[in-house]
């Protein structure tokens, strides 16, 4: 959500002597302001010391008069932040940091490809040799990734284990992607996210103002509401952008039943705001948050809640979440199974370290339109987040890529990476793990035009600020189909079919 206000913050200016992006000339007066939708970026968990953000997009967009959605929230702050992060939060040890990313789920941990029937017990697991193929002929699933107590978990709760599918839909040029739930009988449209941990809705708690044009929760209409205790009394949850809400009267936080597309949780925590910041007023689509990272970033206090996918995870099918979001189309969400129409070839399992509570893969290496391989010095880890729309990488990424697209160069008003749009660009391929290159095909990687006169584009791909981690947001999910499993930690990727 950051149009970064100067160059220098973006790191994209001299990063190195082979390929400087050259500056655009500034834009005429007569050209229309860069869309809202340019850019989104991740949110930040309550918790994270803020640090200054003038230098965000989201501070050029106000100065630019741009509406913000709320979607387009701040990975600026959040890579600012997350080397302090790493050595503190919720009480975690120093030694996570960027240059630790395999310590759940990095070094050390041999990634492998998952190959299952129609049987999971007779899933194999092949030698990790080279990249799975993307024959279409082969509609493996990730079901060997569930426990083999999961089932009987479910036996034990009283029900059949279970399973959800839950259609999203794109908003805003694919800006954000909404789904349905309900909650305590009532419909809500929800962003699901992947970066952040709070189950929060709009309420009737809310000023009478902030509610127009929402759809908002109502606790007095919900026969399975029951207010929390005294160890869970408040949540805030604070936006690097400056964005934020936050519940602190009474009946804030509550269990009540929440069905996502037929995944129930009979006693699930819920955050009643009542209080948001303008850019959730603002954006009507969408009537609150979804948190799908780890339950140890989520705001409740004095005690934390589970998210939902933690909450079902042992009465699912499957402790797994698959994520299929598609351009401009209609995708889905599904609890406890894997979609095995959403994918070609073999998904391929790679391990995550959670300890930021993310999920956090390393992601060292890069290619471009099928060439030779390279390094990325800075070596960042990276995250998988839904709540992101575009790709934030590091240095060399930027350089390695954009020196390979003619024209590309640095906007001045906007601080991104624009170039003609009747460039040709090349496809990107970014390692996911040790042995896995998701490729990015250039197609997708040219978000939209920013001149009146549709000649000039800006990337799908921008900088991450040299933060030391890369968010790999909505553009790679559109490539890729990729399966969360909370128990395991582990993300399972394959390319779309």
């Amino acid at each position: 959500m950051h149009i970064l206000q100067s160059a220098a913050v973006l790191g994209l200016v001299c990063l190195d002597a082979a390929f400087a992006i050259p500056a655009a000339e500034p834009a005429t007066a007569s050209e229309p302001k860069l869309s809202k939708r340019t850019i989104t970026v991740p949110r930040v968990a309550a918790g994270w010391k803020q640090r200054d953000i003038l230098h965000s997009k989201w501070a050029a967009m106000q100065k630019f008069g741009m509406p913000i959605p709320h979607n387009l929230k701040s990975a600026h702050a959040r890579t600012r932040n997350t080397k302090k992060k790493h050595k503190k939060h919720h009480g975690k040890a120093a030694g996570a940091g960027a240059g630790d990313a395999g310590a759940a789920g990095g070094s050390g941990v041999t990634t492998v490809y998952v190959t299952v029937t129609a049987d999971p017990a007779s899933a194999t697991a092949v030698a990790p040799s080279v990249a799975p193929s993307v024959a279409p002929s082969v509609a493996p699933s990730v079901a060997s990734s569930a426990p083999a107590s999961a089932s009987s978990a479910a036996a034990v709760s009283g029900g059949t284990a279970q399973t959800g599918d839950v259609v999203n839909d794109p908003t805003q040029g694919d800006t954000e992607f909404l789904s349905q739930i309900t909650v305590g009988g009532q419909d809500m449209v929800m962003d699901f996210d992947t970066g952040s941990s709070d189950l929060w809705l709009f309420s009737t708690h809310l000023a009478a103002a902030d509610q127009k044009g929402h759809q908002v929760f109502d606790p007095t209409k919900s026969a399975t509401f029951k207010a929390a205790g005294a160890d869970q009394q408040s949540f805030s949850i604070q936006f690097g952008d400056g964005s934020s809400a936050s519940g602190n009267s009474t009946d804030t936080i509550g269990t009540d039943v929440v069905n996502i597309g037929g995944a129930i949780s009979q006693q699930q925590t819920i955050e009643l705001a009542d209080t948001v910041s303008g850019t959730f007023v603002s954006d009507t689509a969408s009537n609150g948050l979804v948190g799908l990272a780890f339950s140890s970033i989520n705001t409740v206090q004095p005690q934390q809640a589970k998210t939902f996918f933690d909450t079902i995870a042992d009465d699912l099918e499957q402790p797994i979440l698959g994520a299929n979001l598609k351009h401009n189309a209609a995708g889905s969400y599904t609890f406890g199974k894997v979609d095995t129409t959403a994918f070609t070839g073999q998904l391929t399992e790679v391990p995550i370290d959670n300890s930021q509570g993310f999920w956090q893969f390393p992601s060292s290496t890069f290619t471009v339109d099928g060439g030779q391989a390279q390094t990325n010095s800075q070596n960042s880890p990276a995250i998988a987040d839904t709540g992101t729309t575009l790709l934030l990488a590091d240095e060399d990424v930027i350089n390695g890529y954009y020196s390979q697209v003619q024209g590309a160069k640095l906007d001045q008003q906007s601080s991104l990476v624009v170039f003609p749009c009747a460039s040709t660009l090349p496809d990107l391929s970014l390692a996911v793990g040790d042995s896995y290159q998701a490729v990015i095909p250039g197609s997708q990687l040219n978000f939209q035009t920013v001149d009146r006169a549709g000649t000039t584009c800006a990337g799908a791909l921008q900088s991450n600020n040299g933060a030391g981690i890369q968010i790999y947001g909505d553009i790679f999910f559109k490539a890729q189909y990729v399966v969360f499993n909370i128990r395991k930690n582990t993300i399972s990727v394959a390319p779309h079919s």
